[in-house]
């Protein structure tokens, strides 16, 4: 909620940043319509595999609210380093 609310209020987000607390809400409401619809359980899981090659099973909300925190992270970085220039 906080993700929302405060992509929606401030006029100084950069595009990074939004993106980021879209990732970050977007993921926690998923999280939250996979609880509410699916009896507290989480249903979201994929694999990925190309031919012999293949990823751990993984969650699609929280490869969303991982990415969107990344995001922010990297833009916070960015910003910080750009002012001591």
């Amino acid at each position: 909620i906080a993700a929302i609310v405060l992509s929606l209020r401030s006029r100084e987000l950069t595009a990074l940043q939004l993106l980021g607390l879209a990732l970050v809400a977007g993921g926690g409401v998923g999280k939250l319509v996979d609880r509410v619809f699916n009896a507290g359980l989480v249903v979201d899981f994929m694999v990925l595999r190309a031919g012999p090659l293949s990823t751990g099973i993984f969650n699609l909300a929280d490869v969303a609210v991982f990415g969107g925190v990344g995001l922010l992270l990297f833009e916070g970085v960015r910003a910080e380093l750009s002012k001591r220039k």
